[in-house]
């Protein structure tokens, strides 16, 4: 499989957004891949979170995600996969002919999933603007990014597409909505047809 080809071939890319669906259940991620497959999905989508690397100890829930009861660290260190676990997950995704992805937020993330080759950078809306980190991509693999913009002004989102048109990477900018399950009164496209958003499209 070509991620450019395909790209290039389909007018439409169906992503499954598993995240943290599986609640730290590798049987669950397995499961949800299978689903996915059997969906006729092109690309599955995780988050890759470390705890060390993201919260502390003293973090508290901004809001409460969880039946179990945990610090918002706690949470993490339950969610997260060690790399021969990551491992197993692209093998099953590649053995199903689908590509893989996963949000990073942070260094550790970046370098465990370049090792294990991912297909797509998933850039989330609340690290968007850190362009330190969406460096630290692009300095260490030529894949493409998709980057979700619901969190940003339009003048933010001409900032990244700036920088990005300085790197030698495929980049999606993803008209986003960070609400969840997002009103249709709030779905935006209406904001598409903007100069400027026209542009950068």
């Amino acid at each position: 499989m070509n991620l450019k080809n395909t790209l290039e071939s389909k007018k439409q890319l169906i992503i499954a957004e598993i995240g943290q669906s599986h609640d730290g259940s590798l049987n669950y991620v397995h499961s949800f891949i299978d689903a996915a497959s059997n969906a006729g999905v092109d690309v599955v989508k995780f988050q890759a979170h470390f705890a060390e690397e993201e919260s502390s100890y003293e973090d508290r829930f901004r809001t409460f995600t969880s039946y179990k009861k945990e610090t918002r660290f706690e949470y993490w260190k339950r969610m997260q996969f060690t790399n021969e676990e990551w491992h197993q997950i692209k093998k099953h995704i590649k053995q199903k002919n689908m590509f893989f992805s996963s949000s990073v937020f942070s260094n550790k993330s970046i370098d465990i999933l370049n090792k294990i080759g991912v297909d797509i950078w998933k850039i989330p809306s609340g690290e968007s603007l850190d362009l330190s980190l969406i460096k630290e991509i692009t300095n260490k693999s030529k894949k493409p990014l998709f980057i979700s913009t619901g969190m940003n002004y339009l003048h933010e989102v001409d900032k990244i597409y700036n920088f990005m048109k300085q790197k030698k990477n495929l980049f999606l900018l993803m008209h986003c909505v960070s609400q969840y399950p997002t009103n249709l009164k709030n779905i935006g496209l209406n904001i598409i047809p903007q100069k400027n958003i026209q542009k950068i499209l």
